[in-house]
């Protein structure tokens, strides 16, 4: 009846022009007519718009009152005591509402928060929510066609070129489609493995008017894709004709929410030891006096730490360190070493059960041990296709040879989704170790039910090992931070404050050290790529090297022909590389494409093809990383322009794709155009202490075993201060090329070749004596603690520590130290030269006032911008100057004090307060009589506050200029980081600040440089600020 209601309201058919069979296939003669009845038809809409409601309803924690009011007496609507009711119906109700009804507390605010969590997730994956409806399935019917294509969301002008079988009796199922010409603005945003939605259509298409097929994208490529049919057709004309143009668009499935639901109800029916263990109201047993039966290279203190945990074990298992080619393996080896042990090995994407499944068949467990993986050939690797369930029991004709296969089977592979969708397959098989690897992908309701299935009255599971690491990629989910956060206290007391957290993090951060263990030795990145991440992301890990042959070799490609221009020498010479990019000119196509990088990626591929094509291979030889799929197609475009087939071949993915896999390059593609992208680039970074964990960033970083290469917009990247302190790393290695596309990718630039530790030689700086004798006198690092550069830097976060955080590292005053050892030279240089360039307008300001100067330092520079001004103005007859220093930390301001007590700075009235509050009005009052210049210096500064902070200083120095007219004020702004600097705080400020303080030229901000020494060698030749002056006069 439904389905011909939508044949008469979607396709305009007359009820009088229809006819509708039931197929009753127990019976010879089963085709039943079925007359429509619109009483019935109005009765199941209205029905359907109630469950609609009551789903909508549960995201938003309706569930609580449902579950309250529940009783068999309310589901008996019409009130039958049939023998099926009351024998039944009745007690398996009964059985449910009970198991609802009698938890704890505790146990009953879990399931029913987390109830609430995954009714949303799967509401926002069908509607999109209210802030972007073309996001969810929806998209389908609300999103115009524009718009579809304008994201790459449809594909259309399709024409078949083959059907074929994918096997005997199967049907029709696989489908071959021509691609036609598009637009050259036209970027698909599909990709392999894609479940879509394929149709044919006359005219403009529209899912609601045609008869639609469901299947997954096998293959796609620039001009062709196929298609396999989730049902296929015995008879192919069905599926369509050559002459007929179809469509496909992404599909949909609820399949993830079910299972989650699934699951939380397994929850409240495990056993009570269960159910405290995972929510942490029972502690974890051991057995010390256990030993290992075997062997394990350097692991064997983990497995046998692992071993003699009795309920679970967690394992942190940063990049690379071997977390299932050897710590999973050797825990799959001691354990079926007990001839009783059943295994079950899970992770979260099938390209990481692959890779399991790879370490079985590989270690040869395998051949000694077979194993069943449960899943689909789709979804599966070929070379494992013959372990699937199906494949397995083809030899097993009855029901009893099927229990017996699995029973005799004693390890089990698969995705958690594959489980959840098959907990039956507890009611016949118990394991003595469950091992889920990925653990921290997973959304606890994904996990939880699998943990807590039960085998007849025992636990299903008797022990879970999760291996995982949380400052790689979280669970995926569509709630934000407000959306998903936890406020129950009952929850809050075991942990639960979001919910998009795993149950792996959570049970990490409670347990006992006993329980717990974090792998150290990678194999992975060489150490001049793991740098980075280890000091910004892992310092408390302290990972090192193996070291592997590759970890120890000095150069990327040691058998590369000679190179024949400077971007072959900058591919055989630098294992990180950044290169920018500039805003595309073509404003139509997509802002998550970006044409300019996919030249640059292009480009270096060719290259690295050419120095490796005797050794290529497109799975292991160079991978791309995006973020956004429609780069992946613009990216595609440009490799077929290379004439090199070899490359079709390479994987480009997003970054959440890449985790669990590795290349010996790796390009990455920031993409990103606005800054407004950058929140969505950033969106999985938390705080651990005062670290800033980028979980993206990190887990595209640590891909890479030999080389990096990035791409992006220093302009944009550089308002995040992770972002900016990756390129400064790059460029303090001689890896940031500063040129632009064309240029790079003809090999027409200049190869940096500076000397390690260039930018803290004293030689290296034109500092007058006066400076650099107070300097050498007063900033003073002991060499031990030089000897770590990265860690020095990483410190000072790269010149841009904004000394908010209370120090636990270091003291504070041996930051500053370090802080002031890296970076005050160049401070001192770049204002310097600031007053140069613009000495004609600073010293007839200074001349009008007849000398009279209140310097006020509001910069985060321990006096240098104020030393430099000092410097400048020494050519003046006369300077009657006042400096007012105002510093964040009171370390800053005993060293500026210090300075200023030096024998050449002496002569300086000084005065210093924590912050320009603080200055007393009768300071404001005394340097009012007479007109003086008023400066305030705001150099190194706006990186470091808030757009809040920024404002209320500008209203702070309106204030001032309102109350005291008679005074000449300015400001200075300046910004070492040049084009990678975040000014958004600045134009915060500047929003603010009076009209009547404007800039000198409507063009600013203006760069501008200052010179290293002529006499130094290896330094660059100068380096490139950003300034801006304003002034009411």
């Amino acid at each position: 009846m439904l389905y011909q209601g939508v044949l008469m309201y979607n396709f305009g058919r007359k009820t009088e022009d229809l006819q509708t069979f039931l197929l009753y296939s127990k019976y010879t003669d089963g085709l039943m007519i079925e007359h429509f009845a619109e009483t019935l038809f109005r009765e199941s809409i209205r029905l359907r718009n109630q469950i609609v409601a009551r789903e909508i309803a549960f995201g938003e924690g309706a569930i609580a009152p449902v579950t309250e009011e529940l009783n068999t007496d309310l589901l008996n609507e019409l009130q039958v005591h049939s023998k099926l009711w009351n024998d039944y119906q009745e007690p398996q109700l009964q059985e449910t509402i009970n198991t609802l009804k009698r938890c704890t507390p505790l146990e009953r605010a879990y399931f029913q928060r987390f109830f609430t969590f995954v009714s949303k997730e799967q509401i926002l994956s069908k509607t999109g929510g209210r802030n972007d409806p073309s996001n969810g399935f929806a998209g389908l019917w609300h999103t115009p066609l524009a718009e579809k294509i304008e994201s790459g969301n449809i594909l259309l002008g399709l024409t078949i070129t083959e059907k074929r079988q994918s096997a005997p009796g199967k049907g029709y199922d696989i489908i071959d489609l021509n691609i036609p010409e598009q637009g050259e603005d036209f970027l698909p945003n599909f990709r392999t493995g894609d479940i879509i939605i394929f149709y044919a259509y006359r005219g403009e298409p529209d899912v609601r008017r045609q008869i639609l097929m469901k299947g997954n994208i096998v293959d796609i490529q620039p001009r062709q894709l196929t298609v396999l049919l989730r049902n296929g057709q015995q008879n192919k004309d069905i599926i369509g004709k050559e002459d007929e143009v179809f469509a496909i668009e992404h599909d949909s499935s609820d399949a993830s929410s079910v299972n989650a639901i699934r699951g939380l109800y397994a929850f409240l029916s495990a056993r009570a030891d269960r159910k405290e263990l995972l929510l942490g109201l029972r502690t974890p047993q051991q057995h010390p006096e256990r030993s290992l039966n075997g062997s394990y290279d350097g692991f064997n203190e983990l497995i046998l730490k692992e071993k003699q945990t009795d309920d679970y074990f967690l394992l942190v298992g940063p990049p690379g360190t071997g977390k299932t080619s050897c710590a999973l393996r050797y825990m799959v080896e001691e354990a079926l070493t007990d001839p009783d042990a059943s295994l079950l090995l899970l992770s979260y994407t099938n390209r990481a059960v692959d890779e399991i499944c790879n370490m079985l068949v590989g270690s040869g467990i395998a051949e000694k041990t077979p194993f069943i993986r449960i899943g689909n050939e789709l979804s599966c690797d070929k070379r494992f296709i013959p372990y699937l369930l199906k494949y397995s029991l083809a030899d097993c004709p009855k029901l009893t040879d099927i229990q017996k296969k699995i029973s005799q089977t004693r390890i089990f592979v698969g995705t958690t989704t594959a489980i959840n969708s098959r907990l039956h397959l507890f009611n016949l098989k118990h394991f003595t170790l469950a091992i889920i690897d990925e653990a921290s992908q997973i959304l606890e309701p994904d996990l939880i039910g699998i943990l807590s299935a039960r085998h007849n009255r025992d636990n299903a599971i008797d022990k879970f090992i999760l291996i995982g690491d949380y400052k790689q990629l979280p669970a995926i989910a569509q709630q934000n931070e407000e959306e998903a956060r936890i406020d129950d206290p009952l929850l809050q007391s075991i942990g639960l404050t979001d919910c998009r957290n795993s149950l792996f993090e959570r049970l990490y951060k409670q347990s006992d050290e006993a329980f717990r263990s974090v792998l150290h030795k990678q194999g992975r990145m060489h150490p001049a790529i793991s740098e980075f991440p280890n000091n910004t992301f892992y310092y408390r890990e302290q990972l090192e090297p193996i070291p592997l042959p590759h970890q120890e070799e000095s150069l990327p490609y040691p058998s590369a022909s000679a190179p024949q221009d400077n971007l072959d020498r900058l591919i055989q010479t630098r294992r990180m590389v950044f290169i920018p990019s500039e805003t595309p000119d073509n404003i139509n196509y997509s802002e998550k494409t970006n044409i300019n990088e996919a030249r640059i990626v292009a480009t270096l591929l060719t290259r690295i093809y050419r120095m490796t094509s005797e050794t290529f291979d497109a799975n292991k030889t160079v991978g791309v990383i995006v973020p956004y799929r429609n780069q992946i197609a613009m990216i595609r475009r440009e490799i077929a322009q290379t004439s090199i087939p070899e490359l079709n071949n390479i994987s480009i993915d997003t970054v959440e794709r890449y985790q669990g896999s590795q290349r010996d390059v790796i390009i990455y593609s920031f993409t990103i155009q606005n800054f407004s992208q950058l929140n969505f680039l950033t969106s999985n970074t938390f705080r651990e202490g005062e670290y800033l964990i980028d979980r993206k960033l990190n887990v595209a970083i640590t891909r890479a075993r030999k080389q990096l290469f990035l791409t992006g917009n220093p302009q944009i990247l550089g308002a995040n201060i992770t972002f900016y302190k990756l390129m400064e790393y790059i460029r303090m290695n001689n890896g940031y090329i500063d040129v632009g596309t064309a240029a790079f990718c003809r090999g027409d630039f200049e190869l940096p070749e500076c000397i390690s530790g260039w930018d803290v030689q004293s030689d290296s700086y034109p500092l007058p004596e006066s400076f650099r004798n107070a300097f050498q006198k007063i900033v003073t690092v002991d060499d031990e603690v030089l000897n770590d550069e990265a860690r020095n830097r990483e410190l000072t976060a790269y010149g841009r520590y904004d000394f908010s955080s209370p120090d636990t590292e270091i003291p504070a005053s041996e930051r500053l130290q370090l802080y002031n050892y890296y970076y005050m030279r160049r401070a001192y240089c770049a204002a310097r030269a600031l007053y140069e360039t613009n000495g004609n307008w600073l010293f007839n300001a200074i001349r009008n006032v007849s000398g009279r100067v209140v310097f006020c330092d509001l910069s985060y520079e321990s006096g240098a911008s104020g030393l430099a001004f000092v410097d400048a103005c020494r050519r003046l007859p006369h300077l009657d100057l006042t400096y007012l220093g105002i510093y964040p930390i009171e370390e800053m301001d005993k060293v500026a004090q210090l300075f200023f007590e030096q024998e050449a700075y002496r002569s300086v009235t000084c005065s210093f307060y924590p912050r320009i509050g603080a200055v007393p009005s009768t300071f404001w009052s005394a340097h009012s009589v007479l007109s003086e210049l008023m400066i305030f210096n705001l150099s190194s500064l706006f990186d470091r506050i808030s757009p809040r902070e920024a404002r209320d200083l500008a209203l702070q120095i309106n204030q001032l200029v309102h109350t005291r007219p008679l005074n000449h004020y300015a400001t200075l702004f300046r910004d070492d980081a040049g084009e990678r600097m975040n000014n958004h705080s600045y134009k915060t400020f500047c929003a603010h600040l009076t009209q009547a303080i404007r800039p000198l030229n409507e063009q600013m901000p203006f760069a501008d440089r200052f010179f290293y020494s002529r006499e130094a060698e290896h330094v660059p030749v100068s380096e490139t600020f950003m300034y801006e002056i304003r002034s009411n006069k």
